[in-house]
Parts: structure tokens; sequence; C-alpha cells
């Protein structure tokens, strides 16, 4: 069991860090506890399907650059900051849901590979709205 749970925590080793939640094996196996004796069938199927659903926070920053230079091409921009004062991402969810979340990542990939921010352009007119 102790391997499974070091595989288990290879993956999700990550999991809200940025906000000082820190997993360990030991949380995991504490958690396995609450299913019993089933706690190894539950670890076990985990360890089969988080691999193809977790989304760490470094592949997910990748992502959002990625659609960042898809949306330049897309709507035909030379660079970021003109990108940016025509553009809104939305923001119309409730804090708990995903939306702010994403758009604080967004933040992060901005700051981090052009040494912008979105929100420094919110007051210009918009051409374009993404909602995420």
């Amino acid at each position: 069991m102790k391997t499974l749970i070091e595989s288990i925590y290879e993956i999700i080793k990550d999991y809200r860090t940025h906000d000082g939640i820190q997993i360990t094996p030991d949380k995991i196996l504490k958690w396995s506890e609450q299913f019993g004796d089933d706690g190894g069938l539950v670890l076990n199927e985990l360890n089969n399907i988080l691999p193809f659903v977790y989304i760490s926070r470094d592949t997910a920053k990748e992502y959002i650059f990625s659609h960042i230079e898809v949306y330049l091409k897309l709507f035909g921009y030379d660079n970021v900051s003109q990108f940016l004062m025509d553009t809104e991402f939305l923001n119309v969810q409730p804090s708990y849901k995903s939306q702010p979340a994403i758009l604080k990542l967004l933040g992060e990939v901005l700051e981090e590979k052009y040494s912008l921010s979105y929100e420094d352009y919110i007051t210009f007119p918009k051409r374009h709205f993404i909602y995420r």
C-alpha cells in the first residue's frame, strides 16, 4: 500500500500548494482509512484514474499560455499588450467556482511570460470577450 500511496502522491503533490495546503503520503493514507477495508481498492482505482484526469498547476499554466498564443494568431495581434487592450476576460462566476481560479492562473502566466497584467487593461474599450 505504501507504493500505491507514493504513486498517488507523485501525481497530486502540487495540489493547492499555492495556497498553503500540503498533501502528504500520510494524509493520503489517513483519507483512505475512511473506506475501511475498501481503502486499498479506492486507492488503487484513484491511482488508475488520476493520471488521466488530474491537471497539475504547471500543466494548466502551459495550457493557458498556449491558448494566449492561439488567440494572438487568431485575432491577428503582433503583441500581447494590444491583445490585452482589446480583450475582456469575463469574470462572472462566484469566487468559489473555477473561473476566478483560471483567471488567477491567467494573471500568473501573463506576469511570468510577458511581465504584464490583464487587469492593467480593464478600462480600455473591448473588441473581444473570452469566457472560461
